[in-house]
């Protein structure tokens, strides 16, 4: 799953347990969620200091463009709209 499944709530009272050394299965049972879950949350909390860490890194390679290179481009579209993509390339 992608994201954070659980509200706020209950991934703060999660939180707390786990750092309070309660068993996960324990956890499982009360909060009526599966094992797996808990047991990934308890790593995060290890790693990370919280079970919702913020994403570190963007994966995956650098930007051809930056951002000012599109805002340019796309301020030169504003006032030449019919522009060819080769006029874009030569323009860059």
């Amino acid at each position: 799953m992608i994201g954070k499944p659980y509200n706020d709530e209950t991934n703060a009272r999660i939180e707390l347990l786990l750092q309070y050394s309660v068993p996960p299965k324990q956890i499982a049972a009360d909060e009526n969620l599966p094992l797996g879950q808990i047991y990934r949350k308890k790593r995060r909390l290890k790693t990370f200091k919280t079970i919702n860490p913020f994403f570190l890194i963007r994966q995956g390679r650098p930007r051809s463009l930056t951002r000012e290179y599109e805002k340019t481009i796309e301020d030169f579209l504003d006032e030449y709209p019919q522009t060819y993509l080769n006029e874009i390339i030569a323009f860059i």
